[in-house]
């Protein structure tokens, strides 16, 4: 490695080192230097024969010594020299302008391209030169980019759009938007401690969710199943920060394991909270929100869900029984586990399942011609039946004819017995085709009260 005085015989070695194996091993190292520099990038392994002769000629012209014969060649995985065809007619629908075929060839002999007919020799040195497109990419480069006409795409374009449940979850976002929710966004892996502060007993099935292996901590151990309780942290942070009403929603995916090692089921789910208003603001919510997907749906209460209050919770449910929603005021004990000192009123919607009976046709009813025929019924009934109950009953009963059924009066008093309280209903009656007649009128009214007394155990009050 080091020339003397007593020097009489030199070996020169010309080498080029893999790229990769270069920059891997520098960066380990921390040691940068001009050949890392060099090598790591790519340089032609072909020039290193050429540095060589080159060198030894420079020894001979200076008289510093004789050059004598014998080469050593190691050179594993020779890269085989890139021939192309030269494409003319593809060259210029790529770049968008018209270059004839003599041009181009003299552009890629400048660039030390060979030329053979319409044949196309790479040179070593530009590795990165692989197909036509980087022939046509050198053409242009040479030829000028201002040289390039702007024209408009050919064939034809279609307007893009949403699938049909993608349109439904932004038709949805925008009808809460403008309800007054704030969307929010939730992760999807929560602790399971997250069902505890919602009151699920051990045993109960939403606490069957999926584990992750490999969780980064205990706050995201598993997928919900539902999301409700994400939504409420954000909530119980706004009454935090000092803000004196917040309504939130957000709209997700949840996971449901599925069996035998199958992948989950992953439905919408809709989840609503809010502090500042009342029952009757959350049942408007969710009764516009089925208004909307025009379902006629049942509302029933809801005495036994740990998570809410037992006198003000309602379950939704469609005409064929499928289960939309769920809505009311925290339990008390739910709102404590949560840092609220105040009223917190909920809803989880099952959005799937809305989706799959909605129906958006649009539908037109012309303003009624003639005159409803209006009668009010009151019933003496037990304290635990529900108005929903009456007011599907007296449809039934009161048939095509019954229109609007209005709940206007709960009484509860000194001359009802104890247990028992009085529902009053205007009931209107009304024919698209003609004047209803007192007789056809009564006639329902008779009918209702008799289902009435008959199916739910009340007496017309008098």
């Amino acid at each position: 490695s080091e020339i003397k005085d007593t020097t009489e015989t030199v070996v020169f070695e010309s080498a080029n080192f893999n790229g990769p194996s270069v920059r891997l091993t520098s960066r380990a190292l921390g040691m940068r230097t001009e050949s890392s520099g060099r090598f790591e990038k790519g340089l032609d392994a072909e020039i290193t024969e050429r540095a060589v002769q080159r060198a030894c000629e420079l020894v001979e012209l200076l008289g510093a010594g004789e050059v004598v014969s014998g080469v050593a060649d190691v050179y594993k995985n020779k890269r085989e020299t890139t021939c192309l065809p030269l494409e003319a007619e593809r060259i210029n629908s790529l770049i968008g302008v018209e270059n004839d075929a003599g041009r181009m060839k003299d552009i890629l002999r400048s660039l030390g391209f060979e030329v053979e007919g319409d044949m196309i020799r790479v040179p070593s040195f530009r590795a990165d030169v692989e197909c036509g497109a980087d022939i046509a990419e050198e053409i242009i480069r040479i030829s000028g980019y201002d040289t390039i006409v702007p024209t408009p795409f050919r064939g034809s374009v279609r307007t893009g759009r949403f699938a049909p449940r993608q349109a439904y979850r932004h038709r949805l976002n925008d009808l809460l938007c403008t309800l007054g929710l704030s969307e929010c966004y939730t992760f999807s892996f929560i602790p399971s401690a997250y069902y505890d502060k919602i009151g699920l007993a051990a045993g109960d099935p939403l606490r069957r969710s999926l584990a992750i292996r490999n969780p980064l901590g205990e706050d995201t151990a598993i997928m919900r199943i539902v999301i409700l309780p994400s939504l409420l942290e954000s909530l119980a942070r706004n009454e935090n920060f000092g803000a004196e009403e917040a309504a939130l929603y957000e709209t997700a995916a949840v996971y449901i394991p599925g069996d035998g090692g199958n992948l989950p089921a992953e439905p919408l789910q809709t989840a609503i909270a809010l502090y500042g208003g009342d029952f009757y603001r959350m049942k408007g919510i969710v009764e516009a929100v089925l208004e909307d997907a025009q379902i006629d749906a049942a509302f029933a209460a809801c005495r036994d869900n740990p998570t809410w209050h037992p006198g003000r919770c309602a379950t939704v449910t469609a005409p064929d029984g499928g289960q939309l929603a769920v809505f009311g005021q925290l339990h008390p004990k739910i709102a404590e586990n949560y840092g609220f000192d105040r009223e917190v009123y909920a809803a989880t919607l099952y959005t799937e399942e809305i989706y799959a009976r909605a129906d958006f046709t649009k539908k037109f009813t012309p303003l009624p011609r003639y005159p409803a025929a209006v009668r009010d019924l009151a019933f003496v009934c037990d304290e635990e039946r529900e108005a929903g109950e009456f007011m599907t009953v007296i449809r039934e009963a009161g048939g095509e004819l019954t229109g609007e059924i209005t709940l206007f009066d709960v009484y509860r008093g000194a001359q009802l017995p104890e247990g028992k309280k009085s529902l009053a209903f205007t009931v209107a009656f009304r024919a698209p085709d003609r004047t209803l007649t007192d007789t056809e009128a009564e006639e329902a009214k008779h009918r209702i009260i008799a289902a009435v007394e008959s199916r739910l155990g009340a007496a017309l009050r008098n």
